[in-house]
């Protein structure tokens, strides 16, 4: 439900490009706050947006962190405001059928990607070596519910980004799922105002917390979430996110969503042509012939408390078959052909990650005459 202003009460509100300006101000403040003290260093600047950094978690995994000026503050813009904001696996109409349905999605999903070869190679991580010498091996996590919310398949989380541009790219926009594109909203007469919304919270640092709202995406073997600096918030079943985090109501303005717009290169830059789209789409989003994997894994994650008998009901009422095998998602020509086509772009996905090196040995002090010596020796061991 979509609550009704006046004409006078849309017009009092900031336009999208107003809240765009508040909240770059706010990144280049924390900027030059920095800049001018002991932390100089520890924070990213906006010359390191696009750039993503290892972080290791508990398991020994690294997830890729895209860096922004600002590391707890996440954004999402959405074009019209709506009093009650679910996830789409909890909106009107999702019964458990349905949400079962979207949870064999999912795994048909995990199941495609791992049959994937760059999966493998980014999983398998890389060598990296310190300002010391020593190498290091980072194997990456593969973010396989980020990638389902990223790619159509309902689940429970929000999506978010630490970019501002990309927030308000959602906020300035519709989308038309019958020709899967984007474009700006220039009748502003039956789409008066949208919301934007910020939520705070510290990023994951161990030890980690498990009750953090905001789980990373970040750099993944699908490049979408890379580009949109992809962050999910979990929701609960009735959680209503707007009780959850700051909004502003926006008021639209043409001018202003097509220069948005055009900014993201008419939406080109957040939704790079891949060569699983299609496939995704067709054959999971809107499939109705599943794996044997993915029916059992569904099962065993999510609807443990049931029996078989029931859980094949819910599909067969909905149109879903399930295999006897598993699907084979990709040939051997295919295989070929991928890791070929990961030869060719290996290197720009590699120019992107940035270990942050940290100094473990031990500490001299020395007096500031001792410090002067070692300076016009050109230092010691």
């Amino acid at each position: 439900m979509t609550p009704i202003m006046t004409k006078e009460e849309i017009a009092k509100l900031p336009t999208l490009l107003d809240l765009i300006d508040h909240y770059l101000a706010g990144e280049h403040n924390m900027e030059l706050m920095t800049e001018h003290s002991v932390f100089k260093g520890a924070f990213p600047t906006h010359l390191q947006k696009g750039i993503y950094e290892p972080l290791l978690m508990e398991d020994g995994t690294s997830i890729l962190f895209p860096l922004s000026p600002i590391q707890h503050s996440y954004y999402r813009g959405e074009s019209s405001y709506h009093e009650e904001c679910y996830p789409s696996l909890y909106r009107k109409g999702m019964g458990d059928a349905e949400i079962f349905v979207e949870r064999v999605k999912r795994c048909e999903l995990e199941l495609l990607m791992r049959d994937y070869p760059i999966t493998g190679i980014v999983e398998s991580g890389i060598q990296a070596q310190d300002p010391a010498g020593n190498w290091h091996q980072f194997f990456f996590r593969i973010g396989y519910d980020g990638m389902a919310q990223h790619y159509g398949i309902k689940t429970e989380y929000m999506d978010l980004t630490l970019d501002v541009w990309t927030a308000a790219f959602f906020a300035a926009t519709t989308y038309d799922y019958a020709s899967d594109t984007y474009s700006p909203i220039t009748d502003i007469e039956n789409h008066a105002y949208g919301a934007f919304y910020l939520y705070n919270e510290i990023p994951m640092l161990p030890p980690f917390d498990k009750k953090q709202r905001v789980d990373v995406v970040g750099l993944q073997p699908l490049a979408r979430p890379g580009r949109q600096y992809g962050y999910v918030f979990k929701m609960g079943k009735g959680e209503n996110f707007n009780d959850l985090t700051q909004k502003t109501l926006f008021r639209h303005d043409a001018r202003i969503n097509e220069l948005v717009y055009n900014y993201t290169n008419r939406s080109n830059r957040l939704f790079p042509k891949e060569l699983l789209n299609d496939r995704i789409r067709k054959r999971i989003v809107e499939g109705k012939d599943f794996s044997k994997w993915a029916f059992e894994a569904s099962w065993k994650r999510y609807f443990a408390d049931r029996t078989e008998e029931e859980l094949k009901g819910y599909l067969e009422d909905k149109g879903i078959d399930i295999r006897t095998d598993n699907i084979q998602w990709f040939t051997e020509t295919e295989k070929a052909e991928i890791v070929d086509y990961w030869k060719a772009h290996e290197q720009e996905f590699l120019s992107k990650i940035r270990p942050r090196w940290t100094y473990h040995g031990p500490v001299m002090e020395v007096s500031g005459k001792e410090l002067e010596e070692l300076a016009e020796e050109g230092g010691t061991e």
